[in-house]
């Protein structure tokens, strides 16, 4: 699926003006049979199948998910070891993401933008760059709330969705953020 004109304006205005966004994780088949999915921030592997129900179209996949900036080679190392996601993906090439079921940020490293980091990869992969979250559960709720997530209940529970924020400038004098002048003013 294409990404909206929206979409491609706002990657556009991001390369432009030096605003730093999520990139799409990108799929590789391991010799092993294991899938990974990376992108300069953020490394996942795994793809053993998750139990439970699946929403139709969709396959369950369990993945542990690694920081690639604290990785010395292509390997992943325990020290770099985030947290494990489990998420549906899209057959047939499974190289999209629709949703996730969990996440869970290893304790020593939650509260830092860790979670943020994997959730922005996991969207920047999914349709639309919008990510189903499931089954939100109520100590967690917080943390989606903070990410700007909209909720649907379904009780007893919440699902929610996340997307990607529009890029925020953060070079001075680029054309978002510096507003315009009034008709007849001129610079001094």
């Amino acid at each position: 699926m294409r990404p909206t004109n929206r979409a491609n304006n706002q990657k556009v205005l991001a390369f432009l003006y030096g605003i730093i966004m999520p990139s799409p994780l990108v799929m590789t088949m391991l010799a092993s049979g294991l899938r990974q999915y990376a992108n300069a921030d953020i490394l996942l592997l795994g793809g053993y199948s998750r139990s439970g129900d699946a929403p139709e179209g969709t396959i369950g996949a369990g993945f542990a998910a690694y920081d690639r900036r604290r990785m010395t080679g292509d390997m992943p190392e325990e020290t770099a070891k985030l947290g494990t996601v489990e998420i549906f993906l899209i057959p047939p090439q499974l190289r999209l993401f629709h949703g996730l079921v969990r996440i869970d940020v290893v304790p020593a490293l939650r509260r830092q933008g860790n979670g943020r980091r994997i959730i922005e990869a996991l969207a920047a992969t999914a349709p639309d760059e919008q990510l189903r979250i499931y089954d939100v559960q109520q100590d967690a709720l917080a943390f989606w709330i903070q990410l700007g997530c909209t909720f649907q209940a379904r009780p007893p529970a919440w699902d929610a969705l996340f997307r990607l924020a529009a890029p925020q400038p953060t070079r001075a004098g680029s054309p978002l953020t510096t507003p315009p002048r009034p008709r007849g003013v001129t610079r001094a």
